[in-house]
């Protein structure tokens, strides 16, 4: 039995209109008609919007559920350490006139032992006032050892400035060996000598 729905007034079984307040009849049949193409009418590519989100929320839950690797860095390895440089000994001396006026400050002496095969190098630097006497002079740099005597010599002859000498030798033993250095002049000269290995001390 129908009523209508606007007034509850019983309706016949094929009205379409309200005889008392003249409502039309919803046909519920006609209604889930018009629902149903309404549901067909959906665009073909509304299925393919609807599979590619399915397909990304798989993507997403699988891809959490993947066991990760945790990235731990690798802690840094301090540099090999390179050998200490070698210590340089500075040796400091005022020498006095020499061959031309004997004094005991000239010449300068210095000992050390060595062990065989050890390597010495230095420079020696021999500055001071210039004398009007001494248009040069002379200065040499001698190292002794207690068996062969005078082994190495390193001399020259020097004007206003100063010398510069560089020196190398190899102790052929172990042993004492003596660092020696003169110069002649009529003035006194400061002398510097840088030598490696340390260890030299005056005699």
């Amino acid at each position: 039995m129908k009523r209508c729905v606007n007034c509850g007034e019983e309706l016949p079984k094929n009205a379409s209109y309200c005889g008392v307040c003249g409502t039309p009849v919803v046909n519920s049949q006609k209604t889930d008609d018009r629902a149903l193409s309404t549901r067909r009418s959906l665009p073909w590519w509304g299925g393919v919007l609807i599979a590619i989100g399915v397909i990304a929320v798989i993507i997403v839950v699988w891809t959490q559920l993947q066991p990760r690797t945790v990235y731990v860095p690798t802690p840094m390895q301090p540099a090999p350490s390179e050998p200490a440089p070698a210590q340089t000994q500075t040796i400091r001396a005022t020498m006095y006139a020499g061959a031309y006026m004997q004094v005991p400050s000239n010449p300068a002496k210095y000992g050390a032992r060595l062990a065989a095969g050890q390597i010495v190098t230095g420079t020696m630097r021999l500055t001071g006032a210039y004398i009007s006497n001494d248009w040069s002079y002379a200065v040499s740099l001698k190292v002794f050892d207690p068996k062969a005597g005078l082994a190495y010599t390193w001399s020259g002859t020097f004007g206003e400035g100063g010398a510069y000498r560089e020196f190398s030798f190899t102790a052929p033993y172990d042993g004492e060996y003596t660092l020696q250095v003169q110069h002649w002049s009529y003035g006194a000269r400061d002398l510097l000598i840088e030598i490696q290995p340390t260890g030299w001390s005056q005699l």
